[in-house]
This record gives structure tokens, sequence and C-alpha cells, in this order.
């Protein structure tokens, strides 16, 4: 009886050798980020973790043409609590599958930035590992968003100017 190899499917093979290919690459710079790299019939995706180096900001972010517009972002979240108080909860309360946190913001490729106060996931927070430190001052600029390390907080802004600024204090959208 003769044995058969087994081979991962394409996909897992692709996706390891896509993997593989971004650590020999660079492993990671101020610029790139933490990110990973996916392809799927050509359509590349981004994604990744920053984390200011005090360590309380931390952000993901997904973005490229595998991407739904919707999908791509930049998501925020400060530990601990913000003064000014946090953006309130909604009026008719957070949907079933999310809980009031009121710590995040959140900018999608076009529009304005957005408080974030529903979340139903760790988001920025899962995997703080992951997370590449953004030395003060440097600012990471990937597809239409640029953020920026600052003492006092980060800074993100997408191609059309709009933003958040997140910091203990005097956080705001724009």
């Amino acid at each position: 009886m003769k044995t058969r190899k087994m081979l991962r499917p394409p996909t897992t093979r692709i996706l390891a050798t896509a993997a593989i290919a971004a650590l020999v690459a660079g492993a990671f710079s101020v610029s790139a980020g933490a990110s990973g790299k996916a392809t799927h019939a050509g359509a590349a995706k981004y994604y990744g973790k920053l984390k200011t180096p005090s360590g309380n900001v931390y952000c993901d972010y997904s973005y490229g043409k595998g991407f739904a517009r919707s999908d791509r972002f930049v998501v925020c979240g400060f530990k601990g609590k913000l003064v000014p108080p946090e953006p309130p909860q909604p009026a008719s309360g957070c949907p079933y599958y999310t809980s009031y946190l009121g710590n995040r913001m959140m900018l999608r490729q076009w529009g304005p930035g957005q408080e974030d106060p529903c979340v139903g996931d760790p988001g920025p927070f899962l995997n703080p590992k992951q997370a590449v430190v953004l030395p003060y001052g440097q600012t990471w600029r990937h597809g239409s968003f640029a953020c920026t390390s600052l003492r006092t907080g980060m800074k993100c802004k997408n191609a059309g100017g709009h933003g958040f600024y997140l910091a203990k204090h005097n956080w705001r959208v724009f």
C-alpha cells in the first residue's frame, strides 16, 4: 500500500509563503509597522498593530484593495479612562452583541474620525505583544492612513485630512 504525502491546501501554502516573505523582506520597520500581508486573487490585504512607547494607546489597522472599502480602517484604543469623560453611551444603548467601553476612536479610509464607544471584541488590545512600538515623533504611513505617535497620545488621519487624536486628556475627532 502506497502512502501519499499530505499537502496543505494551496491557500495555506500561499499565506505561509507570504508571511515568510514579509519576515525576510524586513521583519518590520517604523514605516511598515507590525504588518501582515495576505493575497487572494491578486488583491493585497494589509493588517497589523501599533502602540505608543508608553503602551497607553494601541491601534490596529487594515487596508488594501483586497478589503472592502468599509473594512479599511484604523482603530485606536486608550488603556484606561479618558478625560474629559469618554464618548457617551448611545441613548438607545449598545447593540446586543457589544458592550460600552468608550475608549476607542475609529477612522475609515474616507470621512471623518468617529468615536467608537460600543465594541464587541478586544480590537487593538488583542495580542498586545504583536503591536510594534511607534517611537514618539515618528509617523506610520500606509494606504490612505497616517498615524503619528506623540508623547501625549496618537494622532491618525486619512487622505482627506479627517481623523482623531487619542490621549488621556483632550481626545477629539475631526
